[in-house]
């Protein structure tokens, strides 16, 4: 049987505050005295006594969070969201909590084939609870190979200050990964301004459209910039993804996680705050890196509207659950 872990003493008043928010919430979201317009329907809540999944407008009982879901966790990490510090923390975390950790050695095929689905969906069904698995991939859908779904969780940022950071570590890496620099680049001492302006195909609005996709899934549609593959991105968010939390407020994710998953959270604030883990994210920041000018961060805007859609409706999301 898992081990359930208390919140520590410093957190406890916000976790029973975020407990008792969930229970209100669900009791006059079932009222019907909260109205929601279409962009703020799409929120998902889980009342952690009786384990009823909300999605949307429909209430489903989900016998999965029950029945050994809530103790397989598959983070699809996405490049230069803060995973690398998340890693970290799970390391540690898995010898001070007893859970197994699995990290996956591919990192650049995000997109893989029928056959290599089911392969993953088989080697990771296999593996023994409590565990979490992580990789650099989009979305698979277990149940479309008739086995059990996995709890998703994920954690982003802003996409034109993570488009920033990927930019300048392609070029350059950073000081705990120096080797992942790419000699290949043409343009490799290219500004992401002087990239925007002159239209390189590196900016292009196809190249910046990098995030929706490992939301949206395996489906080849999700690689293109378009409407379906917001939608679809926005249905697996909610009806998949446990929480998906936000480099910008990292410890606000780490605390919810800490209460929705305590046998493999318990404990990450505390490690995350230690003047050793700060060290470690100061290495993570990429070298070289220039902001772009507020003109080109407009253009870039305007290029990036389905990723922003996306990151907007996952912040309001998170934001509804801290705020209780």
């Amino acid at each position: 049987m898992a081990r359930c872990y208390p919140c520590s003493g410093r957190n406890a008043l916000f976790c029973c505050c975020l407990l008792i928010g969930y229970v209100i919430f669900c009791v006059f979201r079932k009222e019907g005295f909260l109205v929601h317009n279409r962009e703020a329907s799409r929120q998902t809540s889980i009342d952690l006594n009786s384990t009823k999944l909300h999605v949307g407008e429909r209430n489903i009982d989900d016998t999965r969070l029950v029945n050994g879901s809530m103790g397989r966790i598959f983070y699809n990490r996405v490049p230069k969201c803060g995973s690398r510090t998340v890693i970290t923390l799970l390391k540690l975390l898995s010898r001070r909590n007893g859970f197994n950790f699995y990290t996956s050695s591919i990192h650049n095929k995000t997109q893989i084939s029928l056959k290599d689905q089911m392969q993953l969906v088989k080697y990771i069904s296999s593996l023994n609870t409590t565990f979490i698995y992580e990789r650099h991939i989009h979305y698979i859908d277990f149940e479309k190979f008739d086995a059990i779904q996995p709890v998703y969780i994920n954690i982003i940022r802003d996409p034109i200050d993570r488009f920033v950071s990927n930019y300048y570590f392609r070029r350059f890496g950073d000081a705990q990964h120096p080797q992942y620099i790419n000699h290949s680049i043409s343009d490799r001492y290219l500004t992401l301004d002087e990239c925007v302006l002159y239209n390189k195909s590196e900016c292009s609005e196809h190249r910046l459209f990098y995030v929706v996709p490992y939301f949206c899934g395996q489906d080849p549609r999700c690689r293109k910039p378009t409407e379906w593959s917001l939608e679809r991105a926005l249905f697996n968010l909610d009806k998949h993804y446990l929480l998906v939390g936000f480099l910008e407020k990292l410890e606000e994710t780490l605390q919810a996680l800490e209460l929705l998953l305590p046998d493999i959270f318990h404990g990450a604030v505390g490690l995350l705050n230690k003047p050793a883990m700060e060290t470690k994210r100061e290495k993570t920041v990429s070298y070289k890196k220039t902001l772009p000018s507020d003109n080109v961060r407009q253009i870039l805007r305007s290029r990036m509207g389905l990723e922003y859609a996306f990151y907007e409706a996952a912040l309001r999301k998170f934001n509804d659950i801290m705020t209780f």
